[in-house]
């Protein structure tokens, strides 16, 4: 399997040079173009003697167009709609018709360091004073209402409006003409939406994992189950009413330390980076469920430290009188959470099991999955 950072493009300095007077923007007194890439991104900055610095962020191809106007999209409906601060978009191009021949953002370059490099030298009150920041902004995001599970776009009018799911974990082009027979697209792999409902969302990600174990062999061992897995949508449809209790909220979903910018002598949070993949979700599969305040400590121990983050995070909402506000992010029934664990195990299997990996796993999952379904059945 390659990875996203195998398709990121070749980007020289002459290109932006090119690319600068054509966003009406002077010749830069400096292009770096930064080491350090984010995995869907190389990243370039720029700096002017009478200007702020600028951060150019360009695309591989990944996800064409999407992952671009939905950075843009969300980005604009945080500054209109919310405090969470981030760094402003002062030009983007979603498509490749351009000097660079990439698809790019142009954002304003946020004060500080990426928290995670930080973090370890900070006093407890300064932690403290972040962890009420953070409870801030999972407020923020999960007290606005929406009616689709689904990615933004800007129309030409700069109205916000709902476009395809976003996910990094969505088979990409590049990787479906690798493992799967000619005719599969990113539309027949994967659930795009928008949808209307947690049960509607769930019912369209596990169709989509059972067409991919109907057309892939390394996947004939699930077709046995396919009967029992249609049974269960159908369960699923006739207890929408009660599954579907959730409020639905736009997550960053890859909100760890590096994505978090911090200024040790302000001693204040200055920005939330990369919101690429952001969408709006059921609050159970928004922020608490993945990367959330990771320190990107490779050791082993990350689950522990994150449970007591959320212990901390618990104490500070129920002090500032907000009500705990980890508690938003639970499942409301044993049935809900069971119907997510059945979602999430069988694309577990379709992600993995073309691509020849976790071969020790892949029988663990599926007999997981029959036990909540025959459970489910009985």
């Amino acid at each position: 399997m390659g990875t996203p950072l195998e398709a990121l493009p070749t980007v020289s300095v002459p290109a932006i040079e090119q690319l600068l007077p054509t966003i009406n923007l002077p010749p830069a007194k400096t292009i770096t173009i930064l080491n350090t890439k984010a995995e869907y991104h190389v990243i370039a900055l720029l700096t002017w003697n009478d200007q702020e610095d600028l951060i150019l962020r360009i695309a591989g191809p990944h996800v064409p167009r999407t992952k671009t106007e939905n950075e843009v999209a969300v980005i604009t409906w945080l500054q209109r709609n919310t405090k969470i601060p981030v760094p402003a978009v002062v030009h983007h191009d979603s498509s490749t018709d351009n000097p660079l021949g990439c698809e790019y953002v142009l954002q304003k370059r946020l004060k500080g360091q990426s928290l995670d490099l930080v973090w370890p030298s900070l006093t407890e009150d300064e932690k403290l004073k972040i962890y009420d920041f953070m409870v801030e902004v999972l407020r923020e995001l999960t007290s606005h209402e929406w009616k689709h599970i689904a990615s933004l776009r800007l129309t030409a009018e700069g109205e916000i409006v709902p476009g395809p799911v976003l996910d990094e974990r969505f088979w990409e082009a590049r990787d479906i003409e690798k493992y799967f027979p000619p005719g599969e697209t990113v539309e027949s792999l994967n659930p795009l939406g928008p949808y209307s409902s947690y049960v509607e969302f769930s019912i369209a990600r596990l169709e989509k994992s059972m067409h991919a174990i109907r057309k892939h062999e390394s996947l004939a061992f699930m077709r046995p189950h396919l009967p029992l897995l249609e049974d269960f949508i159908e369960a699923l449809r006739e207890d929408s009413k009660k599954l579907n209790r959730t409020n639905l909220c736009l997550a960053h979903r890859d909100l760890h330390m590096g994505n978090i910018m911090y200024d040790v002598e302000g001693h204040t949070v200055t920005g939330i980076l990369d919101w690429e993949f952001s969408v709006v979700m059921p609050v159970q599969q928004g922020e608490l469920s993945r990367a959330f305040m990771h320190d990107l400590v490779d050791d082993g121990g990350w689950g522990e430290r994150k449970g007591k983050m959320l212990e901390v995070l618990r104490e500070r909402s129920q002090e500032e009188g907000g009500g705990d506000v980890v508690e938003r992010f639970g499942y409301v029934s044993e049935d809900q959470e069971e119907m997510q664990e059945v979602v999430d195990l069988v694309r577990a299997i379709v992600e993995v099991s073309p691509r020849g990996q976790r071969e020790g796993e892949r029988m663990g999952w599926r007999d997981e999955v029959l036990e909540i379904l025959e459970g489910w059945m009985d």
